[in-house]
C-alpha cells in the first residue's frame, strides 16, 4: 500500500473513531468476493481510502431526519443528505433500489464515490455500511445478511438501474475502497 491511501485510511479513522467506537474492533461479516479486490480476507472496516472525503462527522444511523411522510425513497434520500451533504462538498444521489427492508444506493463526492447498504427498521431508513462493487453481489448481499431473496432482487434491479448510467459513473460506485461500517447493529 503507498503512504497516500494509508495517510488517507488513518484520516478517515480519526475522523470517525469519536463517533462510531464500533471501528476499533472487526465483529462484522465480509462481503463474498470483497477479496477479488485485493482488500484481503481480514480487511473489515479497510482504508476506504475513496471514502475519506465522503465523513463529515455525521456517520451514524441517529441522524435526526423525520421520515414520516416519506417514501422509502424520499427518506434515504434525506437520510443520506443529512450525514453527508455539504456546501463546498454536494453529495450526488444514484440510484435507490429499495426492496423489502433492504436498500442499495450509490452515491459520488468529490470526485469520490461509492454504494450504502441500508435497512429499514422501526425508527426509519439508516446505513448499515459504505463500500463498491461487492454491493452490486447478490451473494455478497447474503452473506451480510439481506435474505437470499431480496439479495437477489436488490442485485439484479441495481444491475438494470446501473446499466442507464455512463460507464464512468458505475466505475465511480465501483472505486470505493474496502468497507466502512457505518451501523453494524442494523444486521
Amino acid at each position: 500500500m503507498n503512504s497516500l491511501p494509508r495517510l488517507a485510511a488513518l484520516a478517515l479513522l480519526a475522523i470517525l473513531a469519536p463517533a462510531l467506537p464500533s471501528l476499533a474492533h472487526d465483529t462484522t461479516p465480509k462481503p463474498a468476493g470483497h477479496d477479488a479486490h485485493a482488500h484481503g480476507a481480514g480487511d473489515a472496516h479497510a482504508s476506504g481510502d475513496a471514502h475519506a472525503g465522503h465523513g463529515n462527522g455525521h456517520h451514524g444511523s441517529d441522524t435526526a431526519v423525520d421520515q414520516s411522510g416519506l417514501s422509502d425513497v424520499e427518506a434515504i434520500t434525506a437520510i443520506k443528505l443529512a450525514m453527508f451533504d455539504t456546501p463546498e462538498n454536494p453529495l450526488h444521489i444514484g440510484p435507490i433500489i429499495v426492496v423489502g427492508d433492504y436498500a442499495v444506493s450509490g452515491w459520488d463526492q468529490g470526485g469520490m464515490g461509492g454504494r450504502a447498504l441500508m435497512r429499514k427498521t422501526a425508527k426509519g431508513w439508516a446505513i448499515h455500511l459504505c463500500a463498491g462493487a461487492g454491493l452490486k453481489d447478490a451473494a455478497a448481499l447474503a452473506e451480510i445478511g439481506v435474505p437470499e431473496h431480496e439479495a437477489l432482487q436488490m442485485a439484479t434491479e441495481l444491475a438494470a438501474a446501473e446499466a442507464q448510467l455512463p460507464p464512468e459513473t458505475v466505475a465511480l460506485y465501483d472505486s470505493f475502497d474496502g468497507t466502512v461500517m457505518v451501523d453494524e447493529t442494523l444486521f
